[in-house]
């Protein structure tokens, strides 16, 4: 078969144009076949010594749900070569039960995720009810606005400064109106007109989640144990908690942090394992597998071992050490080639979809072109766009989603506390986007709510919080 680099002239030059596409496509799925294959043995790796480690050991049991899709996507590997059936029908029923693994562990992270948000008004709340005698902050409100201004635009890059600028704010006591609140959130969402449909849904939809992590779905299902402490916290959100309370809370909250970063880990590492798990069969057939029968063979002989050895204080012994520095070297080289298959694949499906469809490629290259969300950091993100999705937002669309957006924030604060609907809104501060455009505005921002706080309890938590953010 011919190079990359020779194939990609062909097209370029349209020459043999049925050809060429067809041999695109299964140079494409052999290369990918030896990618994730080498990912994935890598990658499980790490997953059986993480699976061994006593924390996670907790998290599973307070979770039927995921400790079932580990079990299940691990015993698979007891028998690696009958897993690497080619067959269509094969192929097919994998991928239908693996999709709905992600599926489910991208809604449990989302739960998760609420469960952090929720900690993190918790957190905002007791910061501010310490009593900080033997810790004590004597900045002036303005020399600490100013500080704040200077930390926030220390670098010129525009994301970086929209970054602090969001940590600064979601930090500060909050005091504003309803009506003030809802033009915050107009401003924010007004510079998002002509981004795609997709990004502006998804954007609104964590808002949502991050004001109000309760109507996620699965929230109180998800881990019930961690659920049920968390809840034990809502002492929090009225107005008079002991001293002697707050401190244990201090503690409680520590450990449920702990909880979730662990959480954290263990769900990551399963869905790149099933990413994997879903690359590899997305470029499974018997062509790819022949063509690669030396990557597919030592595959199958580590993956087997590996599983052996699972439980194993040190699951790579020294034999397999060197097959491992071996292929290193190999997946450095495939990484690089990664960018120029998607190129190329994206320019066939972009100027040949008509040839493709009469060749009866179109699956393949759907697949083909789903392959560059697997290998990204991007666990859970959806690996099929529509055309829908890539729609931009138009004026129109924009004020109907921002309604919709402020009326589901007015009804998620209904009946909560003054303390509560503040950490709500600090919260959301956090992540939306900054209305302030200039250093002065963000200055005069800072100084206002430093004035506004209720007592010298609250002041003193919040500017120790910023300090120790700078």
């Amino acid at each position: 078969m011919l190079t990359l680099g020779q194939l990609a002239n062909q097209l370029g030059q349209s020459e043999n144009i049925e050809s060429t596409v067809t041999d695109i496509a299964s140079s494409a799925e052999q290369h990918y076949l030896s990618y994730f294959m080498n990912n994935l043995t890598f990658e499980i790796t790490t997953f059986y010594e993480l699976l061994a480690e006593d924390s996670q050991k907790v998290l599973l049991e307070d979770n039927d749900v995921m400790k079932k899709i580990i079990q299940s996507i691990t015993k698979v590997w007891a028998d690696s070569n009958k897993w690497m059936n080619p067959t269509k029908r094969s192929i097919t029923v994998k991928l239908s039960t693996l999709y709905k693994y992600r599926d489910t562990l991208a809604n449990q992270v989302a739960t998760l995720a609420a469960y952090d948000d929720k900690l993190k008004m918790y957190q905002y709340i007791l910061a501010r009810r310490r009593n900080y005698k033997d810790d004590y902050s004597h900045t002036t409100d303005e020399v600490l606005a100013g500080e704040l201004v200077n930390f926030i635009f220390e670098y010129e890059d525009s994301m970086t400064v929209n970054d602090r600028a969001k940590v600064v704010l979601g930090e500060l006591p909050v005091r504003m109106s309803k009506i003030k609140f809802h033009e915050w959130v107009e401003k924010a969402l007004i510079g998002m007109k002509g981004v795609s449909v997709n990004d502006l849904s998804n954007y609104t939809d964590y808002l949502k989640e991050t004001f109000h992590p309760e109507g996620v779905e699965g929230y109180g299902i998800v881990t019930p144990d961690f659920y049920n402490e968390l809840k034990g916290l809502e002492q929090l959100l009225t107005d008079i908690v002991a001293t002697e309370v707050i401190d244990e809370m201090e503690v409680t909250i520590s450990n449920l942090q702990l909880m979730l970063n662990d959480s954290v880990s263990l769900y990551t590492f399963t869905a790149s394992v099933i990413n994997n798990m879903i690359g590899i069969l997305s470029v499974l057939n018997e062509t790819s597998i022949t063509q690669r029968k030396e990557d597919v063979d030592r595959f199958v002989v580590l993956m087997d071992r590996l599983y052996k050895r699972r439980k194993e204080d040190e699951v790579i012994d020294d034999e397999m050490m060197v097959v491992f520095d071996e292929m290193t070297l190999e997946f450095s080289e495939m990484m690089v080639s990664n960018g120029k298959y998607d190129a190329i694949i994206d320019q066939v499906k972009k100027g040949y979809i008509d040839v493709i469809m009469d060749l009866g490629l179109d699956e393949r290259y759907d697949r083909l072109a789903s392959l560059y969300i697997l290998q990204s950091s991007s666990y859970f993100a959806p690996v099929n766009v529509s055309a829908v999705d890539l729609e931009l937002v138009d004026e129109r669309q924009l004020i109907t989603i921002k309604n919709t957006l402020i009326n589901y924030l007015d009804e998620a604060a209904k009946g909560n506390t003054r303390i509560e609907k503040r950490a709500r809104i600090a919260n959301l501060l956090s992540v939306l986007n900054v209305v302030q455009s200039s250093a002065e505005e963000i200055h005069v921002y800072i100084v206002s709510a430093l004035a506004s706080c209720r007592d010298e309890r609250e002041k003193q938590g919040c500017k120790i919080i910023l300090e120790e953010i700078m």
